[in-house]
């Protein structure tokens, strides 16, 4: 791989080659991208509309409002921003600031990665579900990366 290829982003590589493939190569590509990106807004709409909800509800109401904000809302919205930054060919460390304290000693086990921190030590960083990561890439219209591409994406800081 020449030093030209790899300072080019997934998105430009394949925006290139949609745009020799014809116009509607072309089209293919803009609806990927744009699905990516409208799936991150919507993540983010979504989190700000359940937070005013939460606001002003009282009691089970408002627990499960913050709970699906903080627990399945946030993971969606973490893994389709890796995706981008990824596709976009943003190093992890520019994604996510905390990187460095952690990168030496990750491991993964079934699909996700495990950063070697102390889980009571503040500041860790969350796993990372690469399965889902690899689902917001598919949604692009990209190929589908491998565990190892993505872990090497991460390590690399």
């Amino acid at each position: 791989m020449t030093t030209e290829t790899q300072s080019k982003s997934l998105i430009d590589r394949a925006y290139e080659t949609a745009r020799d493939a014809g116009k509607e190569a072309l089209e293919e590509f803009l609806v990927g991208v744009n699905a990516i990106k409208i799936n991150r807004a919507s993540l983010q709409a979504e989190a700000t509309l359940l937070r005013n909800k939460a606001h002003d509800a009282k009691g089970m109401e408002r627990h499960a409002l913050n709970a699906h904000r903080t627990g399945r809302l946030r993971s969606e919205a973490r893994a389709a921003h890796l995706a981008w930054g990824y596709l976009r060919g943003r190093p992890y460390s520019r994604m996510e600031q905390r990187s460095m304290l952690a990168t030496a000693g990750a491991t993964v086990h079934k699909g996700t990665l495990y950063f070697a921190t102390d889980s009571t030590e503040p500041g860790r960083i969350k796993p990372i579900d690469l399965s889902r990561v690899a689902a917001k890439i598919i949604l692009a219209g990209f190929d589908t990366p491998t565990e190892e591409d993505l872990v090497g994406w991460v390590m690399s800081t």
